[in-house]
């Protein structure tokens, strides 16, 4: 108001000054020149008052009384025009900081008007105005650049935590949880990456060793162990009768491995054929050890086996199994030769037979010609008698031969026949 009254003042001020013009008073003009009189016309700046102090032509009305008319862009009568920038808001002006207009992203705009996004001056909370409203182009339509936070779905945002459409569950960086990027999203996640307490244990009452593990977000107890389940699990090594194929044997030596509170135990593996009975070992070489297979119950064998130095009743055999072991000759149905003939021993034929101590029963064998028959004419086959002077199985008179030797009588004629008496 006091910059109205100022050029009020100043608008009166003028006209003061033009009433001695008309009464032909000279005006001093603002720079000290005599403006001359309006009635004698008088010398030097010919120029009138007003327009002298307006800077503008001003023409007063016929009968020199009322207001003079100001005809320039400034006028003389009325409201002054409004000034941007002295801090008053005036006229068409919308805002008026005063000098700081346009300065500082000050939100008055320097033609004081106020800043609104898309009119490409840069002011209040924006970082970005290009002009337009496209959300297509390098500035999106909120004048706010691309940033985590700023309440829109950005180029390479999976979401914005403060736009209501995506904010459910999202991270800070505007990502969505995934598995496996170090932050533990719960649900569906029970884990990401490792597990916060690997303890099985701790886990579960269910196991007593182990650990566990993180296998696609979701807890993973194959490490677990529970001793005493004959499952080989966990960190064990063993369990109960599950030695997990480890054997004295597979390690180079003899002996037994044991399983102590699902923990391998070696100690009882040693070096088999030293002649010595080592821990570990039933026997060696040279030392049968405490057992033998007929002390099992067996007919027979060999109990260690001097390979391992372990008791292997495998090596005993029993009689009456229809399996010849070593030591057998036969076992009942198991004969390995069926024919007499194929045992030598002078038997000629018959049939041969496996008795109760799983040895050939050659009862029903009998002996060929020349055979010794130890006097017994039935222990000769066919025909055939024992010579009571040579004790050979020979032919008797009649009976057809090849050679003197053939016949009891010692006479083989020329048409192959045993002649003569008989010399059994």
């Amino acid at each position: 108001m006091d910059r109205r009254l100022a050029r009020l003042g100043l608008w009166v001020g003028a006209t003061w000054l033009l009433a001695p013009a008309c009464s032909g008073n000279p005006v001093e003009a603002a720079d000290g020149s005599s403006l001359g009189s309006a009635e004698s016309g008088g010398t030097g700046n010919t120029s009138s008052a007003a327009t002298s102090l307006t800077g503008a032509s001003a023409t007063a009305d016929d009968s020199s009384s009322g207001p003079v008319t100001d005809t320039s862009d400034t006028a003389t009568t009325g409201e002054p025009d409004a000034v941007c920038g002295d801090g008053i808001v005036e006229g068409d002006e919308a805002c008026d900081t005063g000098p700081s207009n346009g300065v500082n992203k000050n939100a008055c705009r320097a033609d004081c008007q106020v800043n609104v996004c898309g009119d490409a001056y840069l002011g209040g909370t924006e970082t970005c105005d290009d002009g337009n409203l496209e959300d297509d182009d390098a500035c999106p339509s909120t004048c706010t650049l691309a940033s985590c936070g700023n309440g829109v779905l950005d180029e390479g945002e999976d979401c914005d935590p403060t736009d209501p459409a995506t904010m459910e569950g999202c991270l800070p960086g505007c990502t969505l949880p995934v598995c496996n990027d170090g932050v533990l999203t719960m649900p569906p996640e029970k884990c990401d990456t490792t597990v916060a307490n690997p303890s099985c244990a701790a886990f579960s009452a269910a196991f007593d060793s182990g650990m566990l593990s993180c296998v696609d977000c979701d807890i993973d107890t194959s490490g677990c162990g529970s001793c005493g389940n004959n499952v080989i699990d966990g960190d064990e090594t063993c369990d109960g009768a599950q030695l997990g194929g480890v054997s004295c044997m597979s390690m180079g030596m003899v002996g037994r491995v044991t399983c102590d509170a699902c923990v391998l135990d070696t100690s009882g593996c040693s070096d088999c054929g030293d002649g010595n009975i080592d821990a570990g070992e039933d026997c060696d070489m040279g030392q049968p050890g405490a057992q033998t297979c007929t002390g099992l119950g067996h007919d027979g064998g060999t109990l260690c086996n001097l390979t391992t130095c372990l008791y292997d009743e495998s090596q005993c055999f029993d009689c009456g199994d229809d399996n010849t072991d070593p030591g057998e000759q036969c076992d009942g149905t198991d004969l390995p030769q069926t024919q007499c003939t194929a045992l030598g021993m002078g038997y000629g034929g018959g049939t041969l037979d496996c008795d109760s101590s799983c040895m050939y029963d050659v009862s029903g064998c009998c002996l060929a010609l020349g055979a010794v028959c130890n006097n017994d004419d039935n222990a000769c086959c066919g025909q055939m008698v024992c010579d009571n002077q040579t004790d050979l199985c020979c032919l008797q008179m009649g009976a057809n031969c090849n050679a003197n030797a053939d016949c009891c009588s010692g006479n083989c004629n020329g048409s192959n026949h045993c002649m003569g008496n008989d010399a059994g």
